[in-house]
């Protein structure tokens, strides 16, 4: 375990030197906190309990990630925390260095990512297909609380200690709730001793309906701008098209999934054996009536199930578009 205490401590003494030349780019003005990069570690007897908190790109995450792959047979717990910075609008995790290695957490209980927090104004997520590379690698969770919902391979791998998985705001969906119960109709349920789901529904549950378009009025009134500044007819034409190709180009290349789960999923996941051991449910952020979670209590009575809506933060001078309806399926308790 020394070994291991020694990595780590040389590379937060990598990543002071990396901060100290970045000085200046180090300390922000809306932020109480600086975003210099840190790794904590304590010694709890039976193992490292180790949280990197900084940034996630370029040479610091790398670092980072390079010593925790190297001490990572001593480490029973690891948390993944940091300001919210990052670039049109995600705090993107890359854990390439770390999944380049062989590095296996054999006895890691406890892995966080942390997520989404509803005042951030980025959403943390992981690259594609990295969250089940990774958590393939801690066979002996007990404890799993990941930024957003895992791709599908998620299911195929035996996290046969797993008691409590937390799954926060993403920018995709990936079915979670529908391949959860597909799941529990295999002989062998990968998550056997699962005892609380904290699950969270899409952000899209609280946009305008299908990001309603553009009426004519206003189309009109675009028009009429770009003429008055000197544009004709055909190069009205011509522009429009450009903008159309650039909406298509950024569709296609968008990893934003708009859908939201079903009532119809949930009711399949609640009258299936995906929960059987489960004590509690907390859910957050479904697009439910009061009515449909009413039905849903009725189907699990022994199971304590809770709900929360934490809608994102809007700036006020973007209240309009999407985000300007009221949350009509918001529960109130008395």
């Amino acid at each position: 375990m020394q070994k291991s205490l020694n990595i780590l401590q040389a590379a937060q003494l990598a990543l002071n030197k990396l901060d100290a030349e970045r000085a200046d780019e180090n300390d922000c003005e809306l932020q109480p906190n600086d975003f210099r990069s840190r790794l904590l570690v304590a010694d709890g007897g039976n193992g490292l309990h180790v949280q990197y908190d900084g940034e996630v790109w370029e040479d610091a995450f790398e670092i980072a990630l390079t010593a925790i792959a190297q001490a990572a047979p001593d480490i029973v717990s690891l948390k993944f925390a940091g300001p919210d910075e990052g670039a049109n609008g995600s705090r993107t995790h890359d854990f390439a260095a770390l999944l380049a290695t062989k590095a296996q957490f054999t006895h890691l209980q406890d892995l966080t990512i942390r997520p989404t927090d509803v005042g951030n104004h980025n959403i943390v997520d992981v690259e594609a297909g990295q969250l089940p590379a990774l958590i393939a690698r801690c066979p002996n969770l007990t404890e799993l609380t990941i930024a957003h919902a895992p791709e599908a391979e998620f299911f195929n791998i035996p996290l046969n200690n797993l008691r409590y998985l937390r799954i926060g705001l993403g920018w995709q969906l990936h079915d979670f709730i529908a391949n959860l119960t597909k799941s529990s109709l295999s002989k062998t349920s990968n998550l056997p001793q699962l005892t609380m789901l904290d699950f969270t529904d899409s952000i899209s549950v609280f946009e305008a309906a299908n990001n309603e378009p553009a009426t004519p009025a206003k189309l009109a009134d675009s028009a009429d701008f770009f003429k008055s500044t000197g544009y004709d007819e055909a190069a009205l034409i011509v522009m429009q098209k450009m903008v159309d190709s650039a909406t298509a180009q950024a569709q296609s290349e968008s990893t934003f999934d708009d859908t939201y789960t079903s009532f119809a999923d949930y009711c399949a996941l609640f009258a299936s054996t995906a929960l059987k051991k489960s004590a509690a449910f907390h859910l957050r952020n479904a697009k439910l009536s009061a009515e449909e979670f009413l039905q849903l209590n009725k189907l699990r009575h022994d199971l304590q199930f809770s709900v929360s809506l934490e809608a994102p933060h809007v700036y006020v001078s973007h209240w309009q578009g999407k985000f300007c309806k009221s949350y009509k399926h918001l529960i109130i308790s008395r």
